[in-house]
């Protein structure tokens, strides 16, 4: 008499059911194409999601003598990585750099790596910091943050490598083409339009104003900053800011690193404006004045204002080669006479 039955003994799948999951594989595999084809027919690459998570990833690839490129927009759609370590020492910084943040709190978090000893190079506009802007600080305290609180969740740091490594390879996976903006794409008739950038896996976020009309873009950018009119910090907020600074800094050129602070070029009545609000000799010739780091202001540097900004802040993709080659020489040549 039979006292059980095994599990094993249960009926395995037939070849028809087998051929039947593999058909609908090619099936799939073939409609995925097809789409991927479609859109990047249109305009459309592969291009990693820019979130708190794509941050972390990179900020986890810092090293004790990595060079760390560290700003907002400005420093992530200028300087590209890859052309920066052929003109440095042949290794590419890691980028830091994120939309509508201040550069503060991520050199703090730099200077509290008791092993950082590398190059920090810091995109600077005195708007943004001497201007005392609460959402880009609390923006880039925000991921710092969440970088600390991934570093005890390997199921966070598994999820974005996940996502980082999926988004890079497939057009149809962009943020513009998701399930929703597509039901509400065919419900008006109207396809959605390639964006003009589109992040690499190093974070390097290139900007092509040939696929958007610049004039409109500049606009605006130009009422943005018209609308907003900056707090002008009083002596104490400002030796406040200019302590913080030092404070940050200090750490790392102690244990022999370098810090240097650059200020992107601007052009046109965005320039104009920024010039009028916070004056350089108000401003950044007070920072410079005041700390021990490497100073690279882009007016002292013909070959760093060669360029034309086509909204008056960002530069165009076509020039960001140029212009990293350019940083590149200048920065190496100043940290090796300093």
């Amino acid at each position: 008499m039979r006292l059980s039955t095994s599990s094993s003994e249960a009926p395995l799948p037939t070849s028809s059911w087998i051929y039947t999951w593999v058909f609908a594989g090619i099936l799939t595999g073939l409609a995925l194409g097809v789409w991927e084809t479609f859109w990047r027919g249109r305009g459309f690459v592969p291009s990693v999601v820019e979130d708190n998570a794509a941050w972390i990833i990179a900020r986890l690839g810092v090293r004790s003598e990595s060079t760390v490129l560290v700003g907002s927009s400005r420093m992530q759609s200028g300087v590209d990585p890859e052309v920066w370590g052929f003109e440095a020492d042949g290794r590419k910084p890691v980028q830091l750099a994120k939309l509508g943040t201040s550069p503060i709190p991520v050199l703090e978090d730099l200077a509290g790596q008791r092993s950082y000893t590398g190059l920090a190079v810091v995109e600077f506009a005195s708007r943004d910091v001497f201007g005392l802007v609460r959402g880009p600080e609390r923006a880039a305290a925000n991921v710092v943050r969440e970088y600390r609180s991934a570093l005890n969740s390997p199921a966070k740091l598994s999820e974005a490598v996940l996502g980082r490594a999926i988004g890079a390879r497939f057009a149809f996976l962009n943020p513009a083409l998701s399930p929703k903006r597509m039901l509400k794409a065919a419900s008006s008739g109207v396809w959605p339009e390639a964006p003009h950038f589109a992040m690499r896996r190093d974070r390097f976020r290139p900007v092509d104003f040939s696929k958007t009309d610049p004039e409109r873009w500049m606009s605006t950018v130009l009422e943005r900053r018209i609308r907003y009119v900056p707090h002008r910090p009083t002596d104490a907020e400002m030796a406040s800011v200019l302590d913080r600074i030092g404070r940050a800094v200090s750490p790392i050129e102690t244990r022999g690193g370098r810090v240097v602070f650059l200020n992107f070029p601007t052009c046109g009545k965005i320039r104009e404006i920024d010039e009028r609000r916070f004056p350089r000799d108000l401003y950044w010739d007070r920072l410079a004045a005041a700390t021990t780091a490497i100073m690279i202001h882009a007016d002292d540097y013909p070959s760093l204002t060669a360029f034309n900004c086509p909204d008056g802040e960002h530069l165009d993709q076509r020039d960001t080669r140029a212009f990293t080659q350019a940083l590149a020489r200048i920065v190496k040549y100043r940290v090796s006479a300093s």
